[in-house]
């Protein structure tokens, strides 16, 4: 693969000349004439360009990971291109001075990339004879692939899109859609994702368990010293926040080989090992001794473990867990121990980890963890009069940009494990 600059338009909807560097990856060596391929063209024609839509990570992991594209190349005789998305780290200008990628990210919308990914292929295709364009992407990228496609027929000529929830949108998502991350998950961590179903099992039950039966300071030593947390946790809800995190990148990362791509992507590097949550269900492949009466899907259950008894109605939990000893919990701190040595098989992909951040406060409004733009510094946002709005609340100084008004129904989400 050879790196290349592209220097590419800051704002593709007003008029200005400020542009900002834009990475590709370009690989040419099966690049031939279309009709050494056997496809019908002249003789000069040049072969397809195969593209990638990069997405919300350094173009580096999906020129790694992205396998059908260079199983596809040679065969077609197709030009290999792996565009960085704006605003990835090194894909951005200097925007309004320190902070300013932070705080201010205007310029970072669907529109722009889906522009900047229009110009470099006019940019590819601007000699005598056209090359026919297939985007590729998956996930948001994938989305991108769609768009492109859908909006731009002229410059795209095809898109294979993975994992592109292309209508996830605030006017068509729907209660289904919307629950599907969590129904994934949880095929992830049963009998059909090939891991045991009692993982699934007690999954969904460990949650209310592990919150009713460690409440008191004392009890939350226990389960802080059991659980390996660097510091001592304020509340039970920090420790399952912590656990549950874990299973939807676990469920991004379940390849059937070892992988780097999601590690890379949003944590510390490493490696995952191969089906990555069925590997985190090893550690839950056991009769902790758990008794449940009631309705999950109704949300109206007792859970029983040993001595402990947790009640469970829609938002209500009640526990006896104020009338028992420590070694009348020791069963519930082995579900605790396990549970973390499930989730540790993301937390600890290094393998260097000896301890666990766990304590940190959920529900932070965004206000107490983001410092505020300052508007004489930032661009406008959105960037123009025809640009989309920005989608960054921070930006538009909108803490709240979530204001869904409707109802959703008790078993919503209720049969997966998050």
């Amino acid at each position: 693969c050879t790196w290349r600059i592209f220097q590419q338009r800051l704002d593709h909807f007003a008029p200005g000349a400020t542009t900002f560097p834009q990475r590709l990856c370009v690989y040419d060596a099966w690049w031939r004439n279309a009709s050494l391929s056997g496809f019908k063209a002249t003789g000069t024609a040049p072969g397809p360009i195969f593209f990638y839509t990069g997405n919300e990570s350094p173009v580096d992991e999906y020129v790694n990971q992205t396998g059908l594209m260079w199983e596809l190349a040679e065969s077609f005789g197709a030009l290999l291109v792996f565009a960085e998305h704006r605003c990835e780290p090194k894909s951005h200008g200097a925007f309004c001075g320190k902070g300013a990628a932070r705080n201010c990210v205007g310029y970072c919308t669907t529109a722009q990339a889906l522009a900047d990914y229009a110009a470099i292929i006019n940019d590819l295709n601007s000699g005598p004879e056209r090359s026919a364009v297939v985007v590729f992407g998956g996930s948001y990228g994938g989305m991108l692939s769609g768009w492109m496609r859908m909006k731009m027929p002229s410059v795209v000529d095809g898109a294979i899109a993975a994992s592109a929830p292309i209508w996830q949108l605030a006017t068509t998502v729907t209660h289904e859609t919307l629950d599907w991350p969590s129904m994934a998950i949880s095929r992830g961590v049963s009998a059909a994702g090939g891991a045991p179903n009692r993982c699934f099992d007690t999954l969904r039950v460990a949650w209310p368990l592990l919150e009713g039966g460690f409440r008191s300071a004392e009890q939350l030593q226990l389960l802080s010293r059991r659980v390996k947390s660097c510091a001592t946790l304020r509340s039970a809800r920090s420790f399952t926040f912590w656990a549950q995190e874990a299973y939807f990148l676990l469920a991004e990362g379940n390849y059937p080989f070892p992988s780097t791509y999601i590690p890379s992507a949003v944590g510390d590097g490493g490696t995952l090992p191969a089906w990555p949550l069925r590997v985190a269900c090893g550690h839950l492949d056991e009769d902790f001794g758990l008794r449940l009466e009631g309705s999950l899907e109704e949300l109206n259950y007792t859970v029983t473990l040993g001595d402990l008894k947790v009640s469970v109605d829609w938002s209500q939990l009640q526990s006896n867990a104020a009338q028992l000893s420590a070694q009348q919990l020791q069963p519930l701190l082995r579900l605790a121990e396990q549970v973390t040595k499930a989730s540790a098989v993301w937390y600890n992909v290094s393998g260097t980890e000896k301890c666990w951040q766990m304590s940190q406060e959920v529900s932070q409004p965004i206000s107490s963890t983001l410092a505020s733009p300052d508007k004489a510094k930032c661009p406008a946002c959105p960037a123009c009069d025809k640009c989309p709005v920005c989608p960054v609340s921070r930006c538009t100084q909108i803490e709240a940009p979530c204001n869904f008004t409707g109802t959703v129904e008790k078993t919503f989400a209720w049969t997966s494990i998050v």
